[in-house]
């Protein structure tokens, strides 16, 4: 593989990989304002 090959390679994959890490952080801030109680009435 040449380094044109890897270039774009390797941009996709940090990419991807904000995203993973990211979304699931961006979803955990969000759930960790509601109350536990209000978590909990959810689930019943």
């Amino acid at each position: 593989m040449t380094d044109s090959t890897l270039l774009p390679l390797l941009i996709c994959t940090s990419i991807l990989a904000a995203f993973a890490i990211a979304i699931p952080w961006r979803c955990f801030k969000k759930l960790e304002k509601q109350s536990i109680i209000e978590r909990l009435r959810v689930t019943e």
